[in-house]
């Protein structure tokens, strides 16, 4: 399958709108990830699937084998944006290899849904990581924010926003495991979405986990 790209440009929709008209709240929002996404709720016409300790890989088999159609229709989503490479980090995979997997990922998303607007948000370190993981995590997003470029998506990528001047991440923003955020932090990166994505808050959206 080909790369969709005359859906993903930041100011049409694939119905020939606006900007404005995709930013517009009644267009449903699908975050699709892993376990980093835990926390983030409580925005309208927006879910959440959060698949636990899933990779790049497992995460395309489980979009391939429609294993996420009785919760999310994806079809049915306006904007997707996907989060998902914390497990792979610490993986012997290569960048080439991971930025691979990320195509097929996206081309798996995009064979279920063809005319929506894609996101693709980076991958976040973790307090855990050692130096060498921390800057693998540092290129790979360099990378995907090129393969971004080159597919005519947003980039997004909040990793500045948890770590410290010296480049190391603040232990404030995450739980005893040094993976996953702790409420702080997902308060944090949902107000970074708040803020570089078209969704709007509300009160009575809740998480769905699968």
């Amino acid at each position: 399958m080909q790369y969709n790209q005359r859906s993903h440009t930041g100011n049409m929709t694939a119905k020939g709108g606006s900007k404005q008209d995709v930013m517009d709240k009644r267009v449903k929002t699908l975050l699709l990830g892993d376990s980093i996404l835990q926390g983030i709720k409580g925005w309208a016409s927006t879910s959440v699937s959060c698949n636990l300790g899933v990779n790049i890989e497992e995460l395309t088999k489980k979009v391939t084998r429609d294993q996420l159609e009785t919760k999310f229709k994806i079809k049915t989503y306006g904007i997707i944006v996907l989060h998902v490479g914390t497990n792979d980090i610490p993986s012997r995979r290569t960048i080439p290899t991971l930025l691979a997997q990320y195509r097929k990922l996206i081309i798996a998303v995009q064979s279920k849904n063809d005319t929506a607007q894609y996101v693709i948000s980076g991958v976040l370190p973790c307090l855990q990581d050692s130096d060498e993981q921390r800057e693998k995590t540092i290129l790979f997003n360099k990378k995907l924010r090129y393969l971004c470029k080159q597919l005519g998506m947003k980039y997004v990528d909040a990793f500045s926003t948890f770590v410290l001047k010296r480049g190391k991440p603040s232990k404030k923003f995450f739980q005893e495991d040094g993976i996953h955020l702790n409420s702080r932090g997902a308060l944090r990166l949902k107000k970074y979405f708040k803020t570089h994505l078209p969704i709007y808050k509300t009160s009575k959206k809740e998480q769905d986990t699968v």
